[in-house]
């Protein structure tokens, strides 16, 4: 069961949460908090807290923003499940995202510089 401030970002969490063994016994609480620049994701398994947190760009517009927002919150549940369970997955932190779509977002990114 995973409980989020983010009711967007809870179908992928959920998705995320059941590539790993024995999904069902834990409980997952995720907390989100944002400042000027920067976002942290809290997430507490079974009552042990990560806290991850990475910078952000003020000048993205909302759906920029959301699509980081969920990406941060997938890595920080990644990274807390690997950590608390000593599990880690064959494509890690990319497990269930499309490479092409990062490949093809990297592609635009460098065409703007």
């Amino acid at each position: 069961m995973i409980e989020t401030q983010l009711e967007f970002c809870k179908k992928d969490l959920v998705e995320l949460l059941n590539m790993f063994d024995n999904s069902e016994r834990y409980d997952i609480k995720h907390l989100f908090t944002e400042r000027a620049d920067r976002v942290v994701n809290t997430i507490v398994i079974n009552g042990k807290a990560f806290a991850y947190g990475n910078l952000t760009d003020e000048k993205k517009d909302e759906i920029e923003r959301k699509r980081l927002i969920k990406r941060y919150a997938k890595l920080s549940l990644y990274k807390a499940l690997a950590r608390f369970t000593g599990e880690n997955l064959p494509w890690g932190a990319l497990t269930g995202v499309r490479p092409t779509k990062l490949a093809y977002q990297q592609l635009e990114k460098n065409a703007d510089d």
